[in-house]
């Protein structure tokens, strides 16, 4: 395996995919049909990748074979799809299927980002809003206070304590948080504490119903292209475990792979964990195990499951804007009584002279 491949993201394995499927099916050979792609690919890291896979084609080594050694560089489901390709001699036809595949789960992913984005802008324009009021702003009337023999609400205490801290050491913060992100990222990423973490998110509200319909959706769709693909039951639930994000339906595919590996029906594995596997997704895989049609049937829950997602992020936006706006304001307002206060305490001060 070349560990110097790029990785290439679901839109350039879509594009890359999709034209060697036109060039195919338009009676070019392959090696032919590489130099056309390489001649259009921008890009030195991927231009050399294709290179190096139409080098070793040229030189008699299968297509797949090729893509298997820069594995990195592609979605899990591409070699084996390539490869049912080559031997069934529909490869141009595999491929065109496999873009289409991929663009479903890039816009799939997309939507998830898309629902995200607003809660994101609005959190970070009431950060800045916040610590710019307390920053510059609050720190021109304290004086005013100060000079005036008035005891100070806590409120208004407890904002110049910020106000001082936040002048005083804001740089300091500045570089300090994207270090303690970035050490909390990779602290998820390589201890036990992703676990826990992932068990968390499937019950929260709001988003547990979102990443559980995420998963399934990228799970039943990745389960339906490599049984597709001729791949043994146990060994797509192997592969598709390795695209899965969230560690507790990692850690039940291994599960279940060892389960119908040893014989027992997909449908009857995963009744054992129904907090991961919706009933109704159960019965569905049970049909289509009965009827001998189970990647048509994962293939319908994948659409399923998908429109839920779609669903929930077109919601999320009217759920949470409410929420949002009423912490901003209280964030704002909260700054507001702070200064307003002490001004009536002021103003009572003076009366009394």
């Amino acid at each position: 395996m070349n560990t110097t491949s790029p990785h290439l993201t679901l839109r350039e394995q879509m594009f890359y995919l999709r034209q060697l499927s036109f060039l195919l099916g338009a009676g070019m050979p392959l090696t032919e049909s590489l130099d056309t792609l390489i001649e259009q690919t921008r890009g030195k890291s991927r231009r050399a990748l294709f290179q190096r896979i139409r080098d070793d084609t040229a030189s008699g080594i299968p297509f797949s074979k090729s893509i298997r050694m820069h594995a990195e560089s592609f979605d899990v489901s591409v070699p084996s799809l390539v490869e049912i390709g080559e031997l069934s001699g529909t490869l141009a036809q595999n491929l065109l299927f496999l873009s289409e595949e991929l663009e479903r789960k890039q816009s799939l992913r997309k939507k998830i980002l898309g629902a995200l984005m607003y809660p994101f802008i609005v959190a970070v324009s009431t950060v800045v809003l916040v610590g710019t009021l307390i920053v510059f702003i609050f720190p021109k009337i304290v004086p005013i206070f100060i000079g005036m023999d008035i005891e100070l609400p806590w409120t208004t205490r407890a904002l110049l304590a910020t106000s001082t801290f936040l002048i005083s050491y804001g740089i300091y913060l500045l570089f300090l948080v994207p270090i303690v992100c970035m050490g909390c990222v990779r602290l998820y990423k390589k201890t036990r504490l992703k676990r826990y973490v992932d068990t968390l998110l499937l019950h929260l509200p709001l988003i547990g119903n979102m990443v559980r319909d995420y998963t399934l959706a990228h799970f039943c769709r990745t389960l339906h292209v490599l049984l597709t693909s001729t791949m043994t039951l146990p060994e797509a639930l192997e592969v598709t475990a390795h695209t899965l994000h969230n560690d507790s339906y990692v850690r039940a595919l291994s599960v279940l792979k060892e389960q119908t590996h040893a014989g027992k029906p997909l449908s009857l594995a995963l009744k054992s964990r129904p907090d991961l596997f919706p009933h109704a997704m159960v019965n569905m895989i049970a049909v289509g195990e009965h009827t001998g049609k189970l990647p048509d049937t994962c293939a319908y829950l994948a659409r399923l499951y998908e429109t839920a997602v779609d669903t929930t992020t077109k919601n999320l936006s009217t759920t949470v804007e409410p929420l949002l706006m009423l912490c901003m304001g209280l964030a704002v307002g909260g700054i507001a009584i702070s200064i307003i206060a002490p001004m009536y305490e002021i103003t009572e001060h003076l009366q009394r002279r």
